[in-house]
């Protein structure tokens, strides 16, 4: 089904915007009182339909209005469907126009109308209060939502999301999986692994506690660590590398854990469930722990020690370790005996 663009309504289609609200009511608001729906349905064409400052709908390629929005402000003070046109995608269409064009960023849904609510949590709305009745002070408990603050940055700002180039290194052997926020730029890569920035010290501190050399991982006579050394590494020592964010947009065009945020976190159950050997977690770096924490709510450790935590029928250690970063403030060595204490007691090092 091919849709035409999203056009803006003038009064000659209220009434056919008001076939549409009677229709998606009737398929999604089973609660609501057939006396209400009549007492409702003048008033829409008559009452709100005019006062709406902003309205916009999409047509079929029958020349047919399928859904519609109202927009007041930074508000969306109505949204509906008709029922064969739902599950098509285009609520969220429309959502996301008001929200990129009107920087809409609150909504109010009727409480008992859960697909509705279900809806707007997964668009990232989230509640903040609640009425017991509605504005025209029928018994019908109303939510009132407000878009996520991080969300809200992101699409507000009109910058691309960047998706992982790498996903997850998990040898069969992954005991211990250690997780960063997300990769640099492309262009300070060394090498196209995890940790790739030469100017990052993971490579020398795993070089230095498991082969007694800060300098093992670097190509000789170059600026680049070694990729296959790498992955040697991990399958001998069954060490697992990814990230706690997939999809991320970076709001001030650089590598700074300070501007990054993180659209879409990392699928816990689906990572953890493919390495079940695994039993300690390692998190470096503040945003990387914040994104952990957001997905699996566990007490946060201190810098170097850990807390043990259950999940998907399993218990888990998870690490606090410094960044590797040159940014963080400690030298090499001192990071470096931070993290054997963590691998020897993952029973890695000896």
């Amino acid at each position: 089904m091919k849709h035409q663009t999203i056009l803006r309504a003038t009064p000659a289609e209220f009434p056919e915007l008001t076939d549409v609200w009677e229709a998606s009511v009737r398929a999604t608001h089973n609660f609501v009182k057939e006396e209400d729906i009549l007492y409702f349905k003048p008033l829409i064409a008559t009452q709100y339909l005019p006062v709406t400052p902003d309205l916009f709908y999409i047509k079929n390629d029958k020349n047919s209005i399928l859904a519609f929005i109202g927009i007041s402000g930074n508000h969306i003070d109505m949204l509906f469907i008709r029922p064969e046109a739902r599950g098509k995608g285009l609520g969220k269409r429309l959502v996301f126009f008001a929200i990129q064009n009107y920087q809409v960023e609150t909504v109010d849904v009727n409480e008992q109308n859960t697909q509705a609510v279900g809806f707007y949590e997964k668009m990232g709305f989230e509640t903040i209060s609640r009425d017991e009745k509605d504005s025209s002070g029928k018994s019908y408990p109303v939510l009132h939502m407000e878009l996520n603050p991080s969300l809200k940055k992101i699409l507000f700002s009109n910058k691309p999301i960047e998706k992982h180039p790498l996903g997850f290194f998990l040898p069969a052997n992954t005991k211990v999986l250690m997780l960063g926020s997300f990769p640099p730029p492309r262009k300070r890569w060394s090498m196209d692994f995890y940790y790739p920035n030469i100017q990052n010290d993971m490579w020398r501190i795993l070089g230095l506690l498991f082969y007694h050399d800060k300098e093992y991982f670097i190509i000789p006579g170059k600026k680049a660590f070694d990729k296959a050394k790498a992955e040697v590494f991990c399958q001998t020592y069954g060490t697992g590398i990814g990230d706690t964010a997939e999809e991320i947009v970076q709001m001030n065009d650089d590598a700074s854990d300070k501007f990054l945020e993180v659209v879409k976190p990392w699928n816990a159950e689906k990572v953890l469930s493919q390495i079940p050997e695994c039993h300690t977690i390692v998190i470096t770096g503040q945003k990387s722990m914040e994104t952990f924490l957001k997905v699996i709510p566990v007490k946060e450790p201190k810098v170097g020690h850990y807390s043990e935590f259950g999940y998907i029928g399993r218990t888990f250690r998870l690490y606090r370790m410094p960044s590797s970063s040159r940014a963080y403030p400690k030298p090499l060595e001192e990071k470096a005996a931070v993290y054997g204490n963590m691998f020897r007691e993952a029973g890695l090092l000896i």
